[in-house]
Formats: structure tokens, sequence, C-alpha cells
């Protein structure tokens, strides 16, 4: 379902944005830091799994800048947790998958008229976004780069 808890994947994410900007600007963090930060946005996007491009779409800019993949602590924290928790969804809560999931279905069915959808706020919001970023041009601050970029991926989550 969606318009529940979106507003709890974004603000999880903030601190993980912050820290990926930070990284892109070559500096660091401390090991402390970013576990709690990759802890938090793994607990944001494991309540809304259609955001998992987030992290994804931050993590482009830091691998254009630096041309390599490493395994940082925020990267191991945030897998470990997205593991736990599907682990635990499936131990715990495995009536989900049997009695929930079953009724995306009917959703999925009704379907909705393209009118419908452009008068939906996300493309509003997308709208203002792109615009912003015509009328300015690239900001030179790393966390508004990546505050973009994390704004346009929960808009195509969403």
């Amino acid at each position: 379902m969606f318009g529940q808890r979106e507003h709890l994947a974004l603000i999880t994410t903030i601190p993980y944005l912050v820290l990926v900007a930070r990284r892109t600007e070559g500096l660091d963090s401390s090991t402390t830091m970013a576990i709690a930060c990759g802890v938090l946005a793994a607990l944001g996007i494991a309540l809304k799994p259609h955001f998992f491009l987030v992290p994804i779409a931050l993590e482009i800019p830091l691998l254009l800048r630096t041309g390599r993949v490493t395994l940082r602590p925020e990267l191991l924290a945030f897998g470990a947790v997205l593991v736990g928790y599907a682990l635990s969804a499936i131990l715990f809560a495995s009536a989900f998958f049997s009695a929930n999931l079953p009724m995306l279905r009917i959703y999925q069915r009704l379907g909705n008229p393209l009118t419908y959808q452009l008068r939906q706020p996300a493309v509003s919001m997308a709208f203002l976004l792109l615009a912003s970023r015509l009328l300015y041009g690239r900001s030179r601050s790393p966390v508004a780069q990546a505050a973009f970029v994390v704004g346009l991926a929960f808009l195509a989550g969403y």
C-alpha cells in the first residue's frame, strides 16, 4: 500500500544521504556513525521495499567519482539489517506471504487512467524537482546533489 510510512523511509534515509555526500567529497566518518547510518537507512527501506532504488541511486555518484566499489561499514550494516529483516519476516510473519501478498493482485487489476495518474502529487513533485534543476543548474553542494538524486529515486519508487 502507498501513502503509509513513506515519511519514515525518507527520514531514516537522510543520515545515509549526508554520509554518502561526505564520502563523495573524500571526507571520512567514524565507523560507529557509518554503521548507525546504515542500520537506520535499512530499517526505513525495509518498511517500504519499493524504495530500494534510493540507496542504489546514492551509490552511483560515489562509484562514478571514486571508480571503485568498497565494502564500507554502512553498506555492511545496511545489508545485514535487510537480511535479518527478511529472515524475521519469513520466520515470524509467514502469513504475510500467504494472506496479504495475494491481495495486491486486486490493486494491480484495478488500474488507473492516465488522467488520474497525472493528478497525483508525485507528478507535481517530479515537475518541481526537474524545474529546479533547470532553473538553478547543478548544485555545488554534494549534499544538495545527493538530495536531488534521492528525491528522484523516491519518486521513481513511488
